[in-house]
C-alpha cells in the first residue's frame, strides 16, 4: 500500500513541499498534484474525508485550525516543533509554515527552507534515499523602495551564539534578482503558468 501525505494549505510551504515530494518520490506517494484546501477531493475519491493520510499538514493565517487543536497537536496555539527538523512531538508528524512555532519570522523564505527539511526527511524514510537535512533558519527578504529599486535583507536566525543579518542597499541588479527568484518559483510550483 503507499503511502499517502496530505499537504492542506497553499502557501509557499506546502507548494515546495508537494513540489519536493513529487518529484523524489514519484508514484511511490500519492500527492494532490497542487496543496489542497479542505474541499479538495483526494485524487481518485469521491471526497478528502475518506482520505486516511499517513502524514498531515495544515497552514493557517494565524492560528492552528481547530482540526489540528482536537488533534491535540497544538499548545498555546501553536504547533511547538523542533525547529531544525520540524518534528511535533509525535515521531513522524511535521508542521511548517504559520502553523508552526519555530522561532523565526513566518515568511516565504523561511517556509521554503522548512518544506526542504521535511522533505528530505520523508524521503529518506519513505524512499530510503539521502539523509535528512536540518532546516537552515536562514534566508533573504527583498524589500520594495519603488523607482525600480530593491534591497535585501539576508538573515541567519540560527546563527550563535545571535542571529546575524546583513542589508544589500536598494538597487536595479537586486530588482532583476527578485524578479528571477519569483518567475524560479512560479516555474517550479505552476509549471511557468501565472497563478
Amino acid at each position: 500500500m503507499k503511502k499517502r501525505i496530505l499537504v492542506l494549505g497553499a502557501g509557499f510551504g506546502g507548494l515546495e513541499l508537494t513540489t519536493l515530494l513529487s518529484g523524489s518520490l514519484g508514484d511511490t506517494v500519492e500527492t494532490p498534484p497542487k496543496p489542497a484546501t479542505s474541499s479538495t477531493p483526494w485524487p481518485g475519491r469521491s471526497d478528502s474525508a475518506s482520505c486516511s493520510p499517513h502524514l498531515f499538514l495544515g497552514v493557517p493565517k494565524h492560528r492552528a485550525p481547530k482540526v489540528v487543536e482536537a488533534a491535540g497537536l497544538t499548545e498555546n496555539d501553536w504547533v511547538l516543533v523542533n525547529p531544525r527538523t520540524l518534528e511535533t512531538r509525535f515521531p513522524g508528524v511535521y508542521a511548517i509554515g504559520d502553523i508552526a512555532k519555530t522561532g523565526i519570522p513566518k515568511a516565504e523564505v523561511f517556509a521554503e527552507g522548512a518544506a526542504r527539511a521535511v522533505a528530505s526527511s520523508l524521503i529518506a524514510s519513505l524512499g530510503g534515499r539521502g539523509q535528512p537535512e536540518l532546516n537552515a533558519g536562514a534566508g533573504s527578504c527583498y524589500v520594495e523602495f519603488g523607482g525600480g529599486r530593491v534591497g535585501r535583507v539576508d538573515v541567519d536566525f540560527f546563527s550563535q551564539p545571535s542571529p546575524v543579518s546583513s542589508f544589500q542597499q536598494p538597487s536595479a541588479s537586486l530588482c532583476a534578482e527578485k524578479e528571477r527568484f519569483g518567475s524560479s518559483r512560479r516555474e517550479r510550483w505552476f509549471g511557468g503558468a501565472t497563478p
